[in-house]
């Protein structure tokens, strides 16, 4: 099963939003900054460049809203999404395979501890990925 995550992180380092594929996890990391309080539209163009069809979407309540998870459906994701209280459509959701996204959250907050890729000095993307790279073979191996 190969499921997205995707997730939020307000990083005022960054000027970009970066993707990171791990294995079968995609997670999105979306600059809130960069798009003001619609970053939803950016999460939509983010996952216009995967094939979704048969895939989970896991997000978290921030992207409750009607638009999205009917974009999702439309492209043949399964979304995963739990629901606002003040949310007058309560969706069903599955509580199990929301809570594997606790994995992609675990990656983050220790890749963060290596501050080259916290702070992503780099300049060019490729360095960037390298830098990625190498904190996810320090984190397999220790």
């Amino acid at each position: 099963m190969s499921f997205f995550v995707i997730k939020y992180i307000n990083n005022q380092g960054r000027k970009k939003p970066t993707e990171a594929t791990e294995m079968k996890y995609s997670a999105i990391d979306i600059n809130k900054k960069m798009f003001g309080e619609n970053y939803m539209i950016y999460a939509q163009y983010l996952l216009d460049s995967h094939d979704m069809r048969g895939k989970t979407v896991l997000a978290d309540m921030g992207y409750d809203s009607a638009d999205f998870r009917r974009y999702i459906i439309e492209h043949g994701g399964i979304p995963v999404i739990p629901n606002r209280v003040t949310n007058s459509i309560q969706w069903v959701f599955d509580d199990e395979e929301y809570s594997e996204r606790y994995l992609v959250e675990n990656l983050f907050m220790k890749m963060k501890n290596y501050r080259r890729f916290a702070t992503r000095y780099e300049k060019l993307a490729t360095s960037y990925l390298a830098v990625v790279h190498l904190a996810a073979v320090l984190i397999w191996l220790f």
